[in-house]
């Protein structure tokens, strides 16, 4: 792999050996931090770069550059356009909503001819190069959004690149910056306009060489993470790897001062006999109070209510605290302690809390406790459980019934099967959810999150009694995963929920697991693996490579949906995954089609903008999905 190093307009070529870490870093005493120089661009950078790359100035939102140094554009009309045309009004929904038939132009995709990728990289290089916001050392990564269809039979019908994405990989020396303050990208239209563009970046000054781990170590720390949850159980040949980059947080933590050294942990493991994808996960690779926070966890029950209190020492004041419980509604989740009233399902005799720590600079530490009856649990990262037995009982005796859906309202549901390793990757969905008024049915996380929710006959209690249900988890291309294994057999098969989803009420699905979607898996096309479980689901939405445990990802898409200037569900995917995943992280969304091309590619959320009809199994002549690749 190449890096283009600039300086001074001069061009030299240094030699990388991997997309994410060195294996020349592979045993690393020392690396150093860097400092925060500017945070971001300026207005008037801004508004250069805007008009360099000719967009339209009145597309930015110029007090978030000012506050933040991000600048984020989208033409919300012709980006990743496909050419369609409305065909009236579309049967009303299940709860008697009014629909609108939009249909996929086919002739009219096939005349599409994106623009050269490396015009599209000279454009933006030449740029940034002009206003002096040019990276020294980065990767191009170069990308089409990629438009495939195919009749019910297998035979294609459409296979069209429809734009041209440009992605600038980063690096703080000669190892990977990556994170939501680590990204630049944009995106050209078939028109040769830009439809798109993303600039969050620091300009940054090596600083002081630090003691890290090792690679060793790192996937000890990982390995061990991942064994502390229920589904370990059911893990066989865990295979950890462990990469070094540094990790830049969002441009929005304008406390960042020092950008550090991270391991990015992943790997695979053996599950009911599938080579399943874990989630990627960072972990610092200081092992000093002085650079990382030490967080130690203290739980127990009183009475009815658990209580908890964090500790937390080193690192940079201040501290940001967020709580999280198996199965509660916590109202402050940001105190240094938290009391609430559990509620459980079905008689779990166990309550987990975590809390994630994130201090000034952006390092995060999350700390998991489980409390079951009748011993003392060690946790992880000097996380203590303590517990009294004796009023257990009258807990567990408050069970969640299924909440049945209201006409006319709409909500959504949350399934977390990973809470144990990564803590709560869904609460900022809820949080956007909550905030705009769309109601909660259900949010289930660690061993409450069930594979029956999901599949006949108790979707149309759960999954299928929403509008939308988010879901994070372990996957591979056959399947997505869960901890609990007590309520199934704790993987869902592409085979396992035939004709289920949307024949109540889901119209979308997301999952933020690895490689659900992806093109290929045993012989098989997405198409063919997932395309049995469509009865009326509008959008399945997931992605084709690995995805990162990011807390700020759920958060994002929901409120790319929910904003005053609306995304469809599509694009609201997409652009979290832009902006909140690392670059070549590749998101999918697949559909039906229906009769004469009617498909719900353009799907708003319900009071954002028009909605298809629901297409049933029985009308459905054909799949479609999107994917930047």
């Amino acid at each position: 792999m190449d890096i283009v190093k600039k300086s001074n307009k001069a061009v030299t070529i240094a030699l990388c050996c991997s997309a994410i870490g060195l294996q020349g870093h592979a045993f690393a005493k020392d690396l150093p931090v860097y400092h925060v120089i500017d945070n971001g661009l300026s207005e008037n950078q801004a508004y250069q770069l805007s008009k360099l790359l000719d967009t339209n100035p009145d597309g930015i939102d110029f007090e978030t550059v000012q506050r933040t140094g991000e600048l984020n554009y989208i033409d919300l009309k012709n980006h990743q356009y496909i050419p369609t045309r409305i065909a009236g009004r579309g049967e009303a929904d299940e709860e008697k909503r009014s629909t609108t038939i939009e249909q996929i132009d086919f002739d009219a995709l096939s005349m599409i001819q994106p623009v050269e990728e490396d015009l599209v990289l000279h454009q933006l290089e030449g740029s940034l190069d002009e206003i002096g916001l040019l990276p020294q050392v980065y990767k191009p990564i170069l990308r089409h959004t990629q438009f495939e269809a195919v009749d019910i039979d297998g035979n294609n019908l459409a296979h069209q690149m429809i734009d041209t994405k440009v992605d600038l990989q980063l690096y703080a020396g000669d190892i990977p910056l990556i994170g939501p303050g680590a990204k630049i990208s944009t995106t050209v239209g078939s028109e040769g306009t830009t439809t798109q563009l993303h600039f969050a970046n620091r300009s940054l000054e090596q600083g002081e060489l630090v003691p890290v781990i090792d690679h060793t170590a790192a996937k000890l720390q990982c390995r061990e993470k991942l064994l502390n949850g229920e589904q370990s159980k059911a893990f066989e040949k865990l295979n950890i790897t462990t990469q070094l980059v540094y990790f830049a947080p969002s441009l929005e933590m304008t406390s960042v001062k020092t950008i550090q050294p991270h391991y990015d942990c992943g790997g695979t493991a053996v599950v009911e006999g599938e080579i399943v994808n874990l989630l990627h996960q960072l972990i610092p690779a200081i092992d000093s109070s002085e650079y990382v926070p030490e967080v130690t966890l203290d739980s127990w029950f009183e009475g009815k209510t658990v209580n908890a209190k964090v500790d937390i020492n080193g690192g940079m004041p201040p501290y940001q605290i967020d709580w999280n419980a198996t199965r509660a509604q916590l109202q402050d989740r940001s105190g240094s302690t938290i009391s609430f009233y559990p509620q459980q399902r079905d008689g779990i005799s166990e309550e987990r809390v975590s809390v994630t720590v994130t201090d000034a600079n952006g390092i995060q530490r999350i700390v998991t406790a489980k409390l079951p009856v009748g011993r003392v649990s060690q946790h992880n990262e000097s996380a203590i459980g303590r517990f009294f037995s004796n009023a257990v009982t009258a807990m567990l005796e408050r069970l969640i019934p299924a909440v049945e859906a209201i006409g006319g309202i709409t909500d959504y549901g949350t399934e977390n099967a990973v809470t144990n390793e990564f803590g709560d990757l869904e609460q900022g969905f809820i949080d956007r959810m909550q905030s705009a008024g769309v109601t909660e049915r259900f949010s289930w996380s660690g061993t409450l999150a069930w594979e029956q929710d999901f599949k006949a006959s108790q979707d149309s209690n759960w999954i299928d009694n929403t509008d939308m249900t988010f879901y994070v988890g372990h996957g591979y291309g056959g399947g997505f995963t869960f901890e609990d294994s007590t309520h199934d057999d704790g993987t869902l098969d592409h085979n396992d929920a035939t004709g289920d989803w949307g024949d109540k009420d889901l119209e979308w699905l997301a999952l933020l697991s690895c490689q659900v979607l992806k093109d290929e898996w045993s012989g098989m096309s997405r198409f063919d693996r997932w395309k049995q479980e469509f009865d009326g689901l509008h959008l399945l939405l997931g992605f084709h490579t690995n995805a990162y445990a990011w807390n700020s990802f759920s958060g994002e898409f929901a409120d790319n949906m929910l904003k005053s200037s609306p995304m469809t569900v599509k694009t609201a995917w997409f652009e979290a995954t832009d902006t909140n995943q690392p670059s070549g992280v590749v998101p999918v969304v697949m559909g039906v089609l229906g009769n004469n091309g009617t498909s719900n590619m353009n799907d708003y959320f319900w009071g954002k903008g028009s909605v298809g009809p629901d297409i049933r199994d029985g009308d459905i002549i054909g799949y479609w999905s999107i994917k930047i690749l």
